[in-house]
């Protein structure tokens, strides 16, 4: 009986396990990622415009957005020294982002960081952004997200959406990932794309569609990626999907750094700049259908 008994209990131990396992990533598909809980057909969804920043002023609105500031190194080792919108101006229809190689609180360079926390916060949708990015050896510039509140911890562990990341030693290339507790670059497991992007000295439409299931990265309208837990494990958490909480926007635009310094920094070509012609945001007209079909 001993042994009949143990027998069983392996099997049960065998079984929960296997609910778990990897498995290979298929080919993207129209339809939407299941393994979550959620039943949908992604071509059938529409979205209406919730919130937009067309700078059209003559200044940044800032009911919009607020400036961080500092130059700390920001956890990269950057160059910069982060101004109280000095570094920022709307002038035709565009905000414009300067990196100045000037001296300032002990930097060499002053920038920008843009942030719409508190003042426009979004869960789940489609994010555009019309931008042109700086390609001076040493820049690396970024559009992205990070949560209002860290529900599931510090960094990694409540999530950061990369919309769009540039470092101006390879300026005809482009990224974007996405970092939780299990996938980030600290460990080498993020999950993203990088792309060669065709004339990168003009303005591009990077755009993603946040699902309750999956974030998908658009540019210029084409398909590159999709991340989706739901691929990778049968029983995802928030340790691969922490992407259920409200997230904000951020602009920024900086010099040297792990990343952007990994081959130096030029001594000319400066100033450089993020042109950004609008950022517009879309909700799912059909989101509250789609939460009432998970299991």
């Amino acid at each position: 009986m001993k042994t009949l008994k143990s027998i069983m209990i392996i099997s049960l131990l065998i079984s929960a396990l296997s609910g778990c396992v990897k498995k290979e990533e298929p080919e993207p598909s129209t339809l939407g990622c299941k393994a979550m809980g959620y039943t949908y057909e992604l071509e059938s969804l529409t979205y209406s415009l919730v919130w937009a920043d067309e700078f059209d002023g003559t200044e940044v609105d800032l009911d919009n957005w607020s400036y961080e500031t500092g130059g700390s190194g920001w956890g990269n080792n950057e160059l910069q020294y982060y101004t109280n919108g000095l570094n920022s101006s709307v002038k035709d229809g565009f905000l414009d982002i300067e990196i100045r190689q000037e001296s300032l609180n002990d930097r060499n360079y002053t920038s920008s960081r843009m942030v719409s926390r508190g003042k426009a916060d979004f869960k789940y949708g489609k994010i555009e952004v019309y931008v042109k990015m700086p390609k001076t050896k040493g820049t690396w510039a970024a559009v992205w997200m990070m949560p209002t509140t860290s529900s599931y911890g510090t960094w990694p562990n409540s999530g950061e959406i990369d919309i769009l990341e540039t470092v101006g030693y390879a300026p005809d290339m482009i990224y974007g990932t996405v970092h939780t507790t299990d996938y980030n670059h600290k460990k080498g497991t993020q999950k993203g794309y990088s792309s060669t992007l065709e004339n990168p000295e003009e303005y591009h439409l990077y755009t993603i569609e946040w699902l309750p299931d999956q974030i998908r990265y658009y540019v210029d309208g084409v398909f590159k990626f999709r991340f989706a837990p739901g691929i990778y494990l049968d029983c995802p958490n928030s340790k691969q999907w922490p992407f259920d909480r409200s997230f904000y926007l951020i602009l920024n635009t900086a010099v040297g750094g792990d990343w952007g310094g990994a081959q130096g920094v030029d001594e000319t070509g400066w100033p450089q700049h993020m042109s950004v012609d609008y950022i517009r945001v879309y909700q799912i007209d059909q989101l509250d259908a789609i939460l009432a079909t998970k299991k």
